[in-house]
């Protein structure tokens, strides 16, 4: 597990959680905590670290996320576009709340292919076309 503590000020100590398990034919990034700045580094490892280890299914598991910035998002979308041109895909499960708003905003509801749960996600991730 990978993990990034954010403490600061007044403000409550927030963390990025980062658990990756296999699932079935597929590899499952669980994120929980804040996807923001100070945790993008921890974010991108873990990204790069699955990309590089040749794993062709990817869900990103989202229910535990609470906040994901425009650079959280923007790298899932980098790590999503690496993924297709090495004939891989990424889909993303569970997303709610202000990261749900966050990805309707930024229009990333149009890029990625985005499920109600990890069940529904591992399912159809085999028969998914790919949105170029």
């Amino acid at each position: 597990m990978l993990e990034y503590v954010r403490r600061g000020g007044n403000m409550p100590a927030e963390s990025l959680n980062i658990d990756t398990v296999i699932r079935e034919d597929s590899v499952v990034i669980h994120l929980r905590g804040a996807a923001d700045t100070l945790g993008l580094n921890t974010l991108k490892a873990a990204l790069d670290h699955v990309r590089r280890n040749g794993i062709r299914r990817v869900v990103v598991e989202c229910s535990g996320l609470k906040y994901a910035n425009s650079s959280a998002l923007g790298h899932l979308a980098a790590f999503r576009r690496q993924m297709y041109v090495q004939g891989g895909r990424v889909v993303l499960a569970g997303v709610r709340g202000p990261v749900e708003q966050s990805l309707r905003l930024l229009r990333m509801d149009k890029v990625f292919r985005v499920y109600p749960d990890l069940d529904a996600a591992l399912e159809n991730i085999n028969r998914d076309t790919v949105i170029r």
